[in-house]
């Protein structure tokens, strides 16, 4: 683990290091739960979608397509999110305490 130096740490020391706990469950959250949310609205919507596009597919099969789609989407945004510096800040560990 990759953790920013402290002033006064030698190499071999023991430390003690600390990371959010908040960020981190919303971390989770945005990574397991949102994607399955975005997933069952997808399939949801897709058979209506696909009928006012005038796409003529079967309705699993556009349940399928289209909450893959929207899946999709939901990984590239969290992606996009993950990569930007404020966040990666939020989630980095830090040095409390070392002997």
């Amino acid at each position: 683990m990759e953790v920013d130096a402290v002033e006064g740490l030698c190499p071999g020391q023991e430390v003690t290091i600390q990371i959010d706990s908040r960020e981190l469950l919303k971390g989770g959250w945005t990574f397991f739960i949102l994607p399955l949310i975005v997933f069952i609205v997808g399939a949801a919507v897709a058979p209506d979608l696909t009928r006012i596009l005038g796409i003529r597919l079967r309705a699993d099969l556009a349940s399928i397509v289209v909450g893959g789609l929207f899946l999709g989407l939901a990984f590239l945004g969290i992606f996009v999110r993950a990569r930007s510096a404020k966040y990666q800040k939020k989630l980095t560990p830090r040095i409390v305490d070392f002997k």
